[in-house]
């Protein structure tokens, strides 16, 4: 499927089940825009890409969202939805002060309050303290602990206050007509943020998961489920069908320099088409447009942005949407006529070809290629010449020969700087070498020519962007030396020693440092390109951002080293030792390695995918959050312990791994082949095992709530004392 978008915006397919029993093809078309108080909006710079929940920054449980995912697969309604904080008028301190969010004619009003409690012997609210600003976020407003609405809320538990006495804190944040009069009073949370998919106003809306729907809609959802579980803006900010996307908008007390800010949406309409096979296989190619609605908007008030959401749904084959050859995505001003299909059918083909034919110039062949650069040296050259004629210079073709006396006189000059011996084309001898070491001269930036320095004591030397070439540094020791950008492609280093050196930016490509050892050495940025590193030790070694592409490291000591963003890509990796290692967003891809060890590593956003192999690998304890395993070989592998939130398994082979006590919230195992693999006591919230091959896997006392199993294969699947709430397995347990 290729994109072609003729907007600024971004794009994100999404494949569902809207339409029992079809598969769907959901189109989600995100703009960002810059409020203009007193006019309207206009596009971003920066226009953010679809994305999931969003946390608020301080939220590290992620207790409530601050932005809703933009993938829905449908809405029946539109959302309204803003972030901001209450800003007292004048930023005088109020006890309590009103905001107004208004799109169109559909308005919300809150009151806030400061701070304020019950008091328990009189029953009755203290005054509330004076504020200037006050987020509007659901911790502010109606609910607690246990409140299905609200668990995290105020108004129902008591708190410890700062004189040591206890109370009940009030919420900030009302609705005006729900004011709070007594302890019994319940209220809804008031609020513009979007309501967590997993309170009760949403849950409400999911329908009947029983034995009918697992034997007549499963996995489809069931058929008294309510789409409006996707819309999660309160009710008073949902608008009944959806936006026209020219509504005026209208905040009160929402901006701390002004009080009623006014502004209009963008008056833009998006379409978006499909060009898409019909009939099966058929070669037939038909243009339709998919119907787009204007169903999400929010507002960052307090950065004064707005977002808007337009989503299109559509029927599709099946789950891979193979028919589909191209998106075509377009806009038009609201003040406009719509364009007839036909008229953007015409234009989506000029762009298509016009695509085409910037490709082929991209592309040209070597020939001509090579034909234009000799055309341009020529053109060049004649350039040169008639310049140097005008300066009165006659241009030569060759150098002549240097004469004697030149040669001579060049000689003198050398010898006078101490540089005879680069004349005579002799490199520094091993004698040199030793005696300058003991005065403790610099090497910086001189070259090291077919020389055997094998087992010399080079300990603290200065070889900074020196050049080693065709030198035997066997067994030599480096400790302490500082080489820095030296060059020491293709050189024997084994069984050296380079602890402590500092060879930042340094090149070993193809160098041989078996046995070496470089602990504690500094080698940010340097490169070990399909150098060996057999059996060398490299534990405690700062080599962030360093190149090991299709290096051997076998049997390699790294324990406790630093690689963060280093690229391991098809390095062999045989019982190398990573234990206690940072690899944050390194890359292993193409790798391979029996019996690797990356214990108690930090594999945070790790790369290890395009077919890397870790047969009985040890990746115990490791952290691993976002990291990419997408059809890594992990047979036998164990990630007991291993903490790795969001972490992709898609299509691996993790056929007997050990996955006990892990915790994989939201991880994905789409595909991925877990035949007997032990992932007992693991926390898999909302985990995804689509078209997953769970044969024999043990998934007892797992925490498997909201998990994703379509298509799954489950012979000899194990549920003992799982938590299956909120999946289409629910009551497979025991």
């Amino acid at each position: 499927m290729e994109i072609l978008n003729q907007t600024s915006f971004q794009f994100a397919p999404l494949v569902g089940r809207v339409h029992f029993p079809a598969y769907s093809f959901t189109c989600i078309i995100k703009g960002t825009f810059d409020l203009v108080p007193g006019g309207t909006a206009v596009l971003s710079d920066e226009q953010l890409y679809p994305t999931g929940d969003e946390p608020y920054p301080d939220d590290e449980e992620q207790r409530t969202v601050r932005y809703e995912s933009d993938f829905a697969w449908y809405k029946p309604h539109a959302d309204l939805l803003l972030a901001g904080t209450c800003y007292t008028p004048g930023t005088k301190p109020l006890p309590a002060c009103r905001v107004t969010f208004r799109v169109g004619g559909a308005q919300s009003t809150l009151v806030v309050f400061g701070d304020r409690h019950w008091h328990k012997v009189t029953g009755t609210i203290s005054s509330p303290r004076p504020f200037t600003a006050m987020e509007l976020r659901y911790e502010n407003s109606f609910g607690g602990p246990g409140h299905e609405k609200n668990p995290i809320g105020k108004g129902i538990a008591e708190t410890r206050l700062p004189d040591g006495s206890s109370a009940v804190p009030l919420p900030n944040i009302e609705y005006p007509g729900q004011l709070i009069t007594s302890p019994d009073s319940r209220p809804e949370p008031a609020g513009y943020a979007p309501l967590h998919r997993m309170w009760q106003q949403r849950m409400a809306r999911l329908g009947t998961f029983d034995h009918n729907w697992q034997q007549q809609r499963w996995p489809w959802f069931p058929v008294d489920f309510n789409w409006e579980y996707c819309n999660a803006a309160p009710g008073a900010m949902q608008v009944s069908g959806y936006l026209e996307g020219d509504e005026a908008l209208f905040f009160e007390n929402l901006h701390p320099g002004i009080t009623r800010y006014q502004s209009r949406l963008p008056g833009l309409r998006v379409r978006c088409f499909l060009n898409r096979h019909r009939g099966g296989e058929s070669q037939h190619l038909q243009f339709d447009e998919v119907k787009m609605h204007l169903d999400t908007l929010w507002v960052d008030m307090d950065a004064e942005k707005l977002v808007l959401v337009w989503r299109g749904v559509t029927d599709i084959q099946d789950e891979q949407y193979e028919e589909i050859e191209h998106v075509f995505i377009v806009s038009e001003s609201l003040s406009e006529t719509p364009r007839p299909v036909a008229e953007w059918q015409d234009d989506f083909q000029a762009a298509l070809a016009a695509e085409e034919a910037a490709f082929a110039d991209e592309s040209p062949q070597e020939t001509g290629a090579a034909g234009d650069i000799e055309e341009a040296v020529r053109k060049a050259e004649a350039t040169l010449h008639k310049a140097l004629r005008a300066a009165g210079i006659e241009p030569v073709d060759e150098l002549p020969e240097p004469s004697r006396e030149d040669r001579e006189a060049e000689a003198r000059m050398l010898k006078e700087y101490g540089l005879e011996e680069i004349l005579a084309g002799k490199a520094l001898t091993r004698d040199t070498v030793v005696r300058r070491m003991a005065a403790k001269e610099s090497f910086a930036e001189e070259v090291f020519s077919d020389l055997d320095l094998s087992g010399l004591d080079l300990r603290g030397g200065d070889f900074r962007g020196a050049f080693f070439l065709n030198v035997n540094l066997k067994n030599v020791l480096f400790d302490g030396a500082i080489l820095r950008e030296a060059h020491l492609e293709n050189t024997d280093l084994s069984g050296a020693s380079l602890r402590n050196v500092d060879a930042t930016e340094a090149d070993f490509t193809g160098a041989c440092l078996s046995g070496a050892d470089l602990g504690e050495a500094r080698l940010e940025d340097s490169i070990f390109e399909q150098s060996a590193l057999d059996r060398a030790c490299l534990e405690n070694a700062e080599a962030g951002n360093g190149i090991f592409t299709r290096a051997d490291l076998s049997g390699a000591d790294l324990k406790n080293g630093c690689f963060v963003g280093a690229d391991f890509s098809r390095s062999l990796l045989d019982e190398a030792d990573f234990t206690g290692a940072s690899l944050r967003e390194a890359s292993v891809e193409g790798a391979a390695g029996r019996n690797l060890c990356m214990r108690d590593c930090d594999l945070t956003e790790l790369r290890a995918s395009e077919g890397c192999s870790f047969v009985d690998a040890d990746f115990s304890g490791v952290t691993g959050e976002q990291s990419t395993w997408e059809g890594a070989v992990l047979t036998g592998a164990d990630f007991s312990a291993a903490d790795m939130m969001g972490a992709d398994f898609s299509s691996a082979r993790l056929e007997r791994a050990n996955f006990l006590a892990a915790d994989m919230k939201q991880a994905r195992f789409t595909g991925a082949d877990l035949t007997s693999a032990i992932c007992r006591t693991m926390n898999l919230f909302e985990a995804g095992f689509e078209k997953a091959n769970l044969t024999g896997t043990d998934f007892s006392a797992s925490n498997l709530y909201g998990a994703e199993f379509l298509g799954a294969r489950m012979d000899g699947t194990v549920w003992h004392a799982a938590n299956l709430k909120m999946t289409k397995l629910a009551g497979k347990q025991g």
